[in-house]
């Protein structure tokens, strides 16, 4: 008898950090939201407090099931300088 593992062996790619931001004044904030319960309620109390405290130039929301897959996060790399992304449950 012979038996196979489900489980795939992926090598993982070490791509390292971004590197940090100066500052948060002037730049562009992305949000990814995953349309899950209490995602956006997370993404919201985020953005207000980062409004606060800093100068952000511009705002740039998706969702991710609204997109072909890994599309949002593309998009959101190309046009926003940061990105916070909000899983509710």
């Amino acid at each position: 008898m012979k038996y196979l593992s489900p489980i795939g062996e992926v090598d993982a790619l070490d791509v390292g950090l971004a590197p940090r931001l100066g500052g948060l004044d002037g730049k562009v904030l992305g949000l990814l939201d995953n349309d899950m319960p209490n995602s956006c309620v997370i993404l919201q109390t985020i953005v207000r407090r980062l409004q606060e405290r800093y100068q952000l130039a511009g705002i740039v929301e998706r969702h991710r099931f609204q997109t072909g897959p890994g599309q949002a996060g593309e998009e959101l790399a190309d046009s926003c300088d940061f990105v916070i992304a909000a899983n509710g449950m």
